[in-house]
């Protein structure tokens, strides 16, 4: 098979990927996850169920790519900031980008809250921890803001990480379900929130 004909089928792929993508996650804004059927994805992209399969082998991983996805436009954001940024400037640059990427997706949202849950009741918590590029960026700006004597070493730095994105995320949650709540406000608020428990 020539260097082309190579090419352009990998091209095709990615393309029928991304196309599975957009329509899956259309689907999931119009039915809800779990109610999503997988021939509603297949047939608004265009393909076979087979092929939905191929490229995703659940409905979570579409979602998990969702997630890498929004955390590698995190990941830029806070590599573009500077060392010298304050860890409050930090912090609110991740409640930000939050707001940014869920407050107009509600479902994909708990969707993606409902992933996370499973991964870790299914004993695969260090996994799914380790995999979000958001949480290996975050760890040193931590490690500054404790030189610096911005915050109380009380945790190591990845702990601190954790504990910060996994309560964001289920204040994010909490959002969900709460009629007239502004996310940007609530998220804002527990960045604050967090600042003065680790700055005692």
């Amino acid at each position: 098979m020539s260097a082309r004909r190579a090419t352009s089928r990998e091209a095709q792929r990615e393309a029928t990927r991304e196309r599975l993508f957009e329509s899956a996650l259309d689907v999931f804004r119009r039915d809800g996850v779990e109610a999503a059927r997988i021939e509603d994805i297949s047939s608004m992209a265009g393909v076979s169920r087979g092929t939905f399969y191929f490229h995703f082998p659940t409905k979570d991983d579409v979602l998990l790519e969702l997630l890498r996805r929004t955390e590698e436009d995190l990941v830029t954001e806070l590599d573009g900031l500077d060392e010298s940024s304050s860890f409050e400037d930090v912090l609110m640059t991740v409640a930000k980008h939050m707001n940014t990427h869920w407050a107009e997706e509600p479902a994909l949202l708990t969707g993606i809250g409902v992933v996370s849950m499973r991964a870790a009741a299914g004993g695969r918590f260090d996994e799914a921890r380790d995999a979000h590029p958001a949480r290996g960026a975050l760890i040193p700006h931590v490690r500054r803001a404790m030189d610096r004597g911005e915050i109380v070493n009380l945790l190591p730095a990845d702990l601190t990480v954790d504990f910060f994105l996994m309560n964001l995320f289920g204040m994010a949650l909490a959002w969900v379900g709460s009629e007239g709540a502004d996310l940007d406000t609530l998220l804002g608020a527990f960045v604050q929130f967090f600042l003065r428990a680790v700055r005692v």
